[in-house]
């Protein structure tokens, strides 16, 4: 806050330091409330321009799951892979062998734009391994598995 002191003079004098005192105050001020909007202004646009980023990020996301939706056969195997997902997530994944007339389920971990991550548990041999999957093209998957198995397997999708 600004304090005037005037020193008795003359009354014209007064009044013309009080007026300037006035007009230099809110004149700054109004500067400062120009310079306040602006500055909300800006990031303002730059809130909208973030959250319409992660929007289109996560949309983005979220359709690109559906590309492992299938059934995903090797050469290297008798199992079949079957991925279930949607347009927003992978809900199932799960390996059939129609020769053992078995079915193991894989846990799903985690799940990025163009990546899948399970893990899957064989109780009869207590097998247990995580898969990475990742989409070479649209009909070819690689699985990278590490734990009792360190190999990279290509699935050829059939549906």
């Amino acid at each position: 806050m600004m304090t005037i002191m005037f020193t008795g003079r003359e009354k014209n004098t007064q009044d013309h330091l009080w007026t300037k005192a006035i007009k230099t105050y809110l004149g700054s001020e109004r500067l400062t409330n120009t310079q306040k909007s602006k500055k909300t202004i800006k990031s303002s646009i730059m809130r909208k321009l973030v959250i319409t980023v992660l929007i289109l990020f996560c949309f983005n996301n979220l359709r690109s799951q559906e590309q492992f939706n299938g059934i995903w056969h090797s050469e290297d195997s008798s199992y079949l892979t079957f991925l279930l997902c949607n347009s927003s997530e992978c809900l199932e994944a799960l390996n059939i062998s129609l020769d053992e007339h078995r079915s193991i389920k894989e846990n799903i971990i985690k799940k990025k734009k163009d990546t899948l991550f399970t893990s899957l548990y064989n109780k009869k041999n207590k097998y247990s391994v995580s898969i990475k999957y990742y989409l070479k093209s649209k009909d070819t998957l690689i699985s990278e598995y590490s734990g009792d198995l360190k190999k990279k397997i290509i699935l050829t999708k059939i549906i």
